[in-house]
């Protein structure tokens, strides 16, 4: 049952992400700055090191289904979230077995797995609107802004949210 109290946090950061963009400073608009939130992403990143265990994939299903609300919400192209959010949240499952599931870790898997979400969103982007966007200006005007906001709101998940996932998934698992 505690694996369906996510949809609340969830449901909550997809209202917000939608006005997380007015809240921004002035000067990122005005330096052609483009810091997107992938705030659900960062949750889903959370809950797989923190909730998963090696045999569930609770992040991959919200993954999928908060995709799916994303693009009927927030995108122009309907599908892509849907499958790049579950996507990328399996391949940090897999290698999460691998790795250490530690707080350094968890900001390096997530600085890599945003950059794979970002390069994903960048090509299919490209090949449906016809972005022609270089590869600088790609890294340095959308990348890094977005990499910065998102790991500090992954910061703030961490605080909130960490314990609580620990403690349901030793309840749940008996772990």
């Amino acid at each position: 049952m505690k694996p369906l109290f996510f949809f609340i946090p969830l449901f909550i950061i997809l209202v917000i992400e939608g006005i997380a963009i007015d809240f921004l400073p002035q000067f990122l608009a005005k330096a052609n700055l483009l810091a997107t939130p992938h705030w659900i992403f960062m949750f889903l990143l959370l809950m797989t090191f923190k909730f998963d265990t090696n045999d569930t994939y609770y992040a991959v299903i919200y993954g999928a289904v908060f995709g799916m609300l994303v693009d009927i919400v927030y995108s122009d192209v309907l599908g892509i979230y849907l499958f790049i959010y579950p996507f990328v949240i399996y391949l940090v499952h897999i290698s999460k077995r691998f790795l250490q599931t530690n707080f350094y870790m968890l900001l390096i898997i997530a600085s890599v797995s945003l950059l794979i979400v970002e390069i994903l969103l960048f090509i299919v982007y490209s090949f449906v609107l016809s972005l022609d966007l270089g590869q600088l200006y790609f890294l340095f005007n959308r990348y890094i802004p977005t990499l910065f906001a998102n790991i500090l709101f992954l910061l703030l998940l961490y605080v909130l949210f960490s314990g609580m996932m620990e403690r349901w998934r030793r309840d749940l698992f008996h772990e």
